[in-house]
């Protein structure tokens, strides 16, 4: 009967925890990086799906990225093990005019369902 109470007391604890965003869910957010080869006059000299491009994942309202994978051969590249909640997935891209020629291409998420998986757009990056 002593255990009764701190058991109650841990179930209730767990069960009344607000999960945030993060690694530990059953969610996924997968998308491709998409380039666009531009060449010194502005051209697109080729678009294809790139291999080994790095994309980064922030959590909720956080100001640095939490998470980042490389993209397969074919472009892909895939989140797993996230909690519904918002995110954002971002890469950078080349730009001329931009200050450091860099941009950045971003998709905001929200994730609702605990096992989702959510499809983003292409990401389109410059080369």
């Amino acid at each position: 009967m002593k255990y009764l109470i701190p058991f109650s007391l841990c179930i209730l604890m767990l069960f009344s925890c607000e999960i945030s965003e993060g690694k530990g869910g059953r969610a996924a957010i997968q998308g491709k990086i998409l380039v666009k080869d531009i060449n010194q006059d502005g051209e697109v000299q080729d678009i294809y799906y790139a291999g080994e491009y790095s994309v980064y994942i922030i959590y909720g309202d956080n100001i640095v990225f939490d998470d980042d994978v490389e993209t397969h051969f074919d472009g892909t590249f895939i989140f797993n093990y996230l909690y519904p909640g918002k995110y954002t997935v971002f890469a950078y891209s080349k730009c001329n005019t931009c200050p450091g020629e860099q941009d950045v291409v971003t998709r905001e998420v929200i994730i609702e369902e605990k096992d989702e998986l959510v499809e983003l757009e292409d990401l389109v990056v410059n080369d």
